[in-house]
């Protein structure tokens, strides 16, 4: 762990990418895990009218839309599960998979 982040988001739905989007317009140092599909669910609804700016849009349609947005912005989702989170007073570790990280703040 060389690396201390700003910001751990967890989780690639609408929240994580909200979340990570926000992080990166205020030039947060974060790490974004999650699954490249972002949302199981979403792509999985066939027709979706409750999503803000979205309507009569189908879950793959939006994930598209959602997907475009995060490139645009050069976002990064590391695949990775994370297996626990543990409090270290000032910071986390998030432990996942493929190691540990560290992070200021978890989201």
């Amino acid at each position: 762990m060389d690396k201390r982040y700003d910001i751990a988001i967890i989780g690639s739905g609408i929240a994580g990418m909200s979340a990570a989007l926000n992080a990166k317009i205020r030039k947060k140092d974060f790490i974004f895990f999650g699954s490249k599909d972002m949302s199981s669910k979403l792509v999985k609804a066939h027709k979706i009218n409750n999503y803000p700016g979205f309507f009569d849009k189908s879950g793959v349609e939006i994930k598209d839309e959602l997907q475009k947005h995060m490139d645009y912005m050069d976002i990064k989702i590391t695949e990775d599960n994370v297996l626990n989170i543990y409090s270290m007073g000032d910071y986390f570790i998030i432990m996942s998979k493929q190691g540990l990280y560290e992070a200021t703040s978890v989201i």
